[in-house]
């Protein structure tokens, strides 16, 4: 029997701005590092990739990480597809979202004439309506052979996001038609995440499979840097290391919460050294500038990055000078950067704060594995930070290890991803 996976992305093959990205490049990381665990556990199984066709709106393209993808794809049997859609359209909206998903759908239809079975994993909201609109295509008749994991990592209703026209409606209507199929189910990427879509959207409890966020743990990306090629990439990014740092990263938007992080140092200025690094929608972007003033009105020394760099936070993750990691987000269904943080800092380097709500809850055991602190409480990140410089070597090594312990335990991408593809499909 032929088998195949289908995964549907929007970020990840020719870019790398955002969660989903990682959650893309985790998956081809596998593919290049441990494709013949997987045929060992779960047999012969064809991967396929399908991306929106770059167009001159495309996010940070990256021709090399597009030859990347296409080499371990193809040179595991797999095909990696472009999917059409209207190139003068902004891909954050309903409009694209349904030429994406009906462009996916298509896809799936074709495939099941190539394999006996083919498991379609559609990740996120531009990719909600895959089930439905195959559902659409074949006239309401199910079609042998495929299954579909509609994928969602986020929503509307995540508390801190700015609502999109349309968004709400397209997500409930993806777990409507889920609810409903007998060939449509939802992925089970976390703990957090899944009871939001049951209570928030009304999921259906049965109509769940696992698929849980992970990280390629044999990937190089995640090996934590030696000491002077960490000293060297900082030195390069002109960040001093005379004064604690304090780091934030990840993508530039009002959710990630950096002005409550630049807000929580005005105590600390004279105390530590801020950098963050930001991932913008464009280069424009007010945002950026709102942050910089902020920066510069409360004179906190810091190094402010707004483009994407892999290097420079793993590095700094990998120092002992980068006392704390910040995750000041005012919603988050699950981050990747606490885990990342964890491999990185394996050897020497900070310790995660985060607030206790959402997906932050299930990645960090408050005073085990990092530090979590009441978002509504005032001064709480303050001293979140504070607690966090005061530590012990021995203690900041402890919490070092137990969160890396809990990521080796918990978020492999290799047994993970073989417990999705041993589930019935």
């Amino acid at each position: 029997m032929s088998r195949s996976v289908l995964y549907i992305t929007y970020n990840g093959i020719c870019n790398n701005t955002n969660g989903i990205g990682r959650q893309t490049k985790t998956l081809l990381s596998l593919l290049q590092n441990r494709y013949e665990s997987i045929l060992e556990h779960v047999g012969p199984v064809t991967f396929n990739f399908a991306f929106p066709a770059p167009t001159h709106r495309t996010l940070a393209y990256s021709q090399a990480d597009l030859d990347w993808a296409r080499d371990i794809i193809e040179r595991r049997g797999g095909r990696l597809y472009r999917l059409p859609h209207d190139e003068d359209s902004s891909l954050w909206s309903p409009e694209a979202w349904r030429q994406l998903s009906e462009s996916a759908a298509r896809l799936c239809v074709k495939l099941t004439a190539q394999y006996d079975q083919t498991l379609a994993i559609a990740v996120d909201t531009p990719f909600a309506g895959v089930g439905r609109e195959v559902h659409l295509l074949r006239e309401g008749s199910r079609i042998d052979g495929l299954d579909i994991m509609q994928v969602l990592y986020s929503t509307d209703r995540i508390r801190g996001t700015r609502p999109t026209p349309g968004r709400l409606e397209w997500e409930r209507d993806c777990i409507d038609y889920v609810n409903r199929g007998d060939h449509a189910r939802l992925a089970d990427i976390g703990s957090f995440m899944t009871r939001h879509l049951r209570e928030e959207y009304r999921a259906d409890p049965a109509r769940f499979m696992p698929f849980r966020s992970s990280l390629d743990l044999m990937s190089d990306d995640l090996r934590p840097m030696k000491r002077e090629d960490a000293l060297e990439i900082a030195r390069r990014w002109e960040v001093p290391l005379d004064r604690p740092i304090v780091l934030s990263f990840g993508r530039a938007d009002p959710i990630k919460g950096v002005d409550l992080l630049i807000r929580s140092l005005a105590e600390l200025r004279e105390d530590v050294h801020l950098v963050v690094i930001l991932v913008p929608y464009s280069y424009s972007q007010p945002l950026l500038e709102g942050y910089r003033r902020q920066i510069s009105d409360l004179r906190i020394r810091a190094t402010f990055v707004p483009q994407f760099t892999r290097e420079l936070p793993k590095a700094l993750s990998s120092l002992d000078e980068t006392r704390v990691v910040v995750c000041s987000a005012r919603g988050e269904p699950l981050s990747n950067v606490p885990f990342e943080v964890a491999m990185w800092a394996q050897h020497g380097g900070p310790v995660v704060v985060a607030p206790a709500h959402d997906g932050f809850v299930e990645q960090i055991a408050d005073g085990r594995t990092g530090f979590l602190y009441e978002p509504e409480a005032e001064n709480a990140l303050t001293e979140a930070i504070r607690r966090s410089l005061n530590l012990s070597k021995t203690r900041i090594a402890e919490i070092r290890e137990a969160a890396a312990e809990h990521v080796r335990r918990d978020r492999d991408i290799l047994p993970n991803l073989i417990t999705s593809l041993q589930y019935p499909w």
